[in-house]
C-alpha cells in the first residue's frame, strides 16, 4: 500500500469505522489517485468526529478524554435498584454529574455515594460541585458547597432535588427565630402561671425577634412582680 493509501486509511478508519475500510480499498478508484484536497477533507472530518465523542466534564467544563476519566468509567455504584458499572454512554447521556481525574484528585469535585441518596424521579449525584446560587432573603450569592451538598443527600437524607433557598447565614437566622417563636408560643400558652423568670425570658424574645412594645411590656411586669415581693 502506498504512503497516500495509508494515510487515507488512517483518516478513514476514525470516520467511518474499520468495517467500510475493505470495500473502500477494493473500489475501482485507487486510494492513490486521491488529491490533496480530498484528504484534507477527511483530515478535518476525522477531527470532527473525535470533536464530537469528547466528553464535557461537568465541574470544570473542559473537553475531556477516557485517559482523564480512570476515576469513573469502570466504577461500580448501585443505581435505580441494580448494580451498574459506569461506561462512556452513561457519562454522554448528560443525566449524571460527573468530574474528571483532575477535578477529582483537586478536590474541586468529591465522590458522591448513589446507595446513600435519596432519591425517585431524579438522578442521583456521582460527584458533588460547589453549586452557586441567590438567597431569596437578602438577595446575595453564595455557594452550596460540595461538602454540605454531600451532607444533605448521605447523612440528612434529603430528596436530591431539593435545594436551599437560603444563604447559610440567613438559614441560621431563620432557625433561630423559628425556636424561638416556639418558645414563646409554649410560654404564653399558660399565660397566667407565668413566673417572674419566664417574664423575664419573654422580654428578651421580644426584644431578639424586634418587637420592642411588647418587650418592654414584660419588663414592666417583672418590675412591678419583684416590688411586690419585695413589699
Amino acid at each position: 500500500m502506498e504512503i497516500l493509501e495509508l494515510i487515507a486509511y488512517g483518516l478513514f478508519l476514525p470516520v467511518f469505522g474499520p468495517e467500510t475500510i475493505p470495500s473502500l480499498t477494493s473500489s475501482c478508484c485507487s486510494l492513490s489517485v486521491w488529491n490533496k484536497s480530498e484528504i484534507e477533507l477527511l483530515f478535518y472530518m476525522s477531527k470532527a468526529k473525535v470533536k464530537k465523542e469528547q466528553l464535557t466534564c461537568s465541574c470544570c467544563k473542559g473537553e475531556i478524554y477516557d485517559s482523564n476519566l480512570s476515576r469513573t468509567l469502570g466504577r461500580k455504584v448501585w443505581l435505580w435498584g441494580t448494580m451498574k458499572i459506569l461506561e462512556r454512554v452513561d457519562l454522554k447521556k448528560g443525566r449524571f454529574q460527573w468530574a474528571c481525574d483532575e477535578c477529582l484528585n483537586s478536590g474541586k469535585a468529591l465522590i458522591g455515594k448513589p446507595e446513600s441518596q435519596l432519591y425517585c424521579d431524579f438522578d442521583p449525584y456521582l460527584v458533588y460541585i460547589d453549586m452557586e446560587k441567590v438567597c431569596e432573603k437578602c438577595d446575595q450569592d453564595y455557594l452550596f458547597r460540595k461538602e454540605e451538598q454531600k451532607y444533605w443527600y448521605e447523612t440528612l437524607q434529603f430528596w436530591v432535588q431539593s435545594k436551599p433557598k437560603h444563604c447559610s447565614k440567613c438559614r441560621h437566622e431563620i432557625r433561630e427565630e423559628r425556636e424561638l417563636n416556639n418558645e414563646l408560643a409554649a410560654l404564653l400558652k399558660e399565660k397566667e402561671k407565668l413566673t417572674v423568670q419566664d417574664m423575664e425570658r419573654l422580654s428578651k424574645i421580644y426584644d431578639d425577634i424586634k418587637k420592642p412594645d411588647k418587650s418592654k411590656y414584660y419588663k414592666n411586669l417583672v418590675e412591678k412582680s419583684k416590688h411586690k415581693i419585695a413589699s
